[in-house]
């Protein structure tokens, strides 16, 4: 039984929340074919997300974060690595606004 990794990419399409340019359908397929090249992907799954992109799965045979590195949103990143392990790459598919009285 061979262990798997499974890493998360949140891809904005929008630079709002983001300090870096725009991202578009072609650099997310220039994206996809540079991951595909990785000798320990042996999976991907690709999702619109339900606000302003696309969220991908990758599942590895080894723990690694070079992906991320390059290619997740980069506060999304920067926030994961700040979570306790058990509570990183997590995708949210839904956002609800919570009125505090």
């Amino acid at each position: 039984m061979m262990l798997t990794f499974r890493k998360v990419l949140d891809i904005d399409l929008t630079s709002k929340y983001s300090r870096f340019k725009p991202k578009d359908d072609e650099y997310l397929e220039h994206m996809i074919n540079k991951i595909s090249e990785c000798p320990f992907l042996f999976d991907l799954k690709i999702n619109p997300s339900s606000f302003k992109g696309f969220h991908v799965e990758l599942f590895c045979s080894i723990d690694c974060d070079i992906c991320r590195m390059c290619y997740d949103d980069d506060k999304h990143f920067a926030y994961d690595m700040n979570r306790p392990e058990y509570a990183r790459n997590i995708l949210f598919d839904k956002k609800e606004k919570i009125k505090i009285k």
